[in-house]
């Protein structure tokens, strides 16, 4: 209920959230203006997604959010605060876990950030 569109889209309140999930001020004027000048509505799927940099294979937890409006779209875009190219989200997978479906992500698929190698697995 917390991340509702309803209180995504509360930018007065001194309790805005959208302020608190992403960090860019220009970023937030821009959904701002999206939302008073575009009508524009926040699509199914918004919310925490991992988002890796495709120069240094690092992994950012990043707040995903994308709108629709007449004549267009917008999704935040993020960029690596070491190397300062556009973060992209990484795929998840849909496992079965007690019953249930959950997002996983299959770490094999992406290289170490540190070493490059394709295994996560630990080597004792």
């Amino acid at each position: 209920m917390e991340y509702s569109p309803y209180n995504l889209m509360n930018f007065e309140s001194e309790f805005a959230l959208l302020p608190h999930l992403i960090h860019s001020k220009k970023t937030i004027e821009h959904i701002k203006k999206l939302f008073l000048e575009k009508n524009s509505v926040i699509a199914d799927g918004y919310g925490h997604k991992v988002y890796r940099c495709p120069k240094c294979d690092e992994f950012y937890g990043r707040f995903f959010i994308h709108l629709d409006y007449d004549g267009g779209c917008f999704e935040v875009k993020y960029r690596c605060p070491k190397c300062k190219v556009v973060l992209h989200p990484i795929d998840c997978d849909v496992v079965e876990v007690d019953g249930g479906e959950q997002k996983a992500i299959n770490l094999e698929n992406y290289p170490c950030p540190k070493c490059g190698k394709y295994s996560r697995k630990r080597s004792f």
